[in-house]
């Protein structure tokens, strides 16, 4: 508990990433190890039965991992993104809006980072915005909804795929399970940003 503690401290106040977290989670298993009393042929022994159990699950994360960096590297975003932006500012400042959505929620497949995917798209919804007549505000929130909501079904998503490889549930059982509730958040953020436009929200 107080490893954990002084990680979540370091991240929060020191600016640790990955690199330092994994590397205070290899202290502490380390440090378990000696509380413990193990040996070392048993430490090994619970060790890699542990990694077993990833095995599917880390397999899973770079295999998504690779299509994002195949369609940014490959530069086949850029003319996604070019051609998007091209037919959303022909449109009404509703139908633009609820485009935004349907893109963001599309390009969430391919860049599954949010980060990544506020850097690669933002700076063409935001001028667009200004271009079609309603604010920023609503071409951001138009991001989140979709970054946000198709979290919950997209299979380049290495977080869900992890978790279902370690929950043992085939991802077509869960997404059977999940995309009613999925249709619904998006019928409810289609209207949102409609109203948004339409108050003009800033």
């Amino acid at each position: 508990m107080i490893g954990y503690s002084i990680i979540l401290s370091a991240v929060q106040f020191m600016g640790w990433g990955l690199i330092e977290m994994s590397a205070g989670f290899l202290a502490i298993g380390i440090a378990v190890i000696f509380l413990s009393g193990w040996s070392g042929d048993k430490a090994m022994d619970i060790f890699t039965n542990g990694l077993k159990s990833m095995i599917i699950p880390a397999l899973i994360v770079g295999v998504a991992r690779a299509i994002s960096v195949v369609m940014v590297e490959s530069q086949i975003m850029d003319s996604i993104l070019y051609y998007f932006s091209n037919t959303l500012a022909n449109q009404s400042q509703s139908m633009a809006v609820s485009g935004m959505l349907v893109f963001q929620s599309f390009l969430n497949f391919f860049i599954p980072s949010a980060s990544g995917q506020a850097l690669v798209s933002m700076p063409l919804m935001t001028p667009l915005s200004d271009l079609l007549g309603f604010s920023r505000q609503t071409a951001v929130l138009a991001y989140i909804f979709g970054d946000g909501f198709s979290n919950m079904i997209i299979p380049t998503n290495g977080i869900l795929m992890a978790m279902l490889g370690i929950g043992k549930i085939p991802f077509e059982k869960w997404f059977r399970f999940v995309f009613p509730l999925f249709i619904i958040l998006m019928l409810i953020a289609f209207i949102t940003l409609i109203l948004s436009v339409k108050i003009g929200y800033e």
